[in-house]
């Protein structure tokens, strides 16, 4: 019994100096891991958005008589529409190294852009020439190029494409015992710029603000055979926004380290 003691405490003892010895060759201290790379902007992205829109002054009264001399005298911009906007958007981003992101967004907004103006007109101020105009809805297709030039979290970009919207008009001219009126509604094209900035909340979620100007052209409507009433479909736009990534197709993945 005693040989059998001995040898468990001998087993017991060579054990216990084999993990120390084992232990000496292990540094004391483990650095912590390198923290993840920032996400990257790459990947499908789909969103909401809201804000407020300009259309330019517009509304004029014009003369057209040859002899210049119409009952009416010119009158200047009287419309001023504003309002508000809301819609979504779906898009898609490349990432290019860890500072230039490119790619491609649509959106479509409802809108309620719109004003109606009068004024007295004509000899004693006993005419009354009134005008409206209103944006119903609108959407565009256009490209985006930005930097981040503070780590992978802030974007700033710039943005340019088609828009394309329902632009409504009317105009009458009021005559003692007369009334001149002509109306129009079209689907309208034109261009846009503007600018952003989009900041990535998590790997999944943005949240972006953007300025927006925009050119649709521009209608004469015929109230007389002498006098047009004209409208300008030029304006801009500032909205805020919320984007959810989906990282389809592997987008979205880990991005180049802060920093190298």
């Amino acid at each position: 019994m005693r040989k059998l003691w001995l040898v468990a405490v001998a087993g017991l003892a060579l054990s216990t100096s084999a993990a120390f010895a084992a232990d000496l060759g292990q540094p004391l201290y483990k650095a912590p891991p390198p923290p993840p790379p920032p996400p990257s902007w790459t990947g499908f992205y789909i969103g909401v958005n809201g804000g407020w829109g300009f259309n330019r002054d517009t509304g004029e009264l014009f003369c057209e008589a040859a002899n210049g001399v119409c009952r009416d005298a010119p009158i200047g911009s009287i419309v001023k529409p504003q309002g508000g906007l809301a819609g979504g958007q779906i898009g898609y981003n490349w990432q290019s190294g860890n500072i230039i992101v490119y790619g491609i967004e649509a959106d479509i907004q409802w809108a309620d852009i719109k004003d109606t103006a009068s004024v007295f007109s004509g000899p004693a101020l006993v005419d009354t020439y009134t005008a409206s105009n209103k944006l119903d809805w609108f959407g565009t297709v256009r490209g985006r190029l930005g930097l981040t030039p503070w780590g992978n979290s802030a974007l700033i970009y710039v943005t340019g494409g088609l828009i394309y919207g329902q632009e409504k008009v009317a105009a009458s001219l009021t005559n003692p015992g007369v009334t001149f009126v002509d109306s129009d509604s079209t689907t309208r094209t034109g261009g846009t710029v503007g600018v952003g900035l989009e900041y990535l909340f998590t790997p999944e979620i943005t949240g972006k603000i953007e300025g927006l100007w925009y050119d649709m052209g521009s209608e004469d409507l015929f109230l007389t055979p002498t006098q047009t009433s004209h409208f300008h479909f030029e304006g801009a736009i500032v909205r805020a926004g919320l984007n959810w990534k989906m990282n389809w197709f592997g987008g979205g993945g880990p991005g180049p380290y802060e920093g190298q």
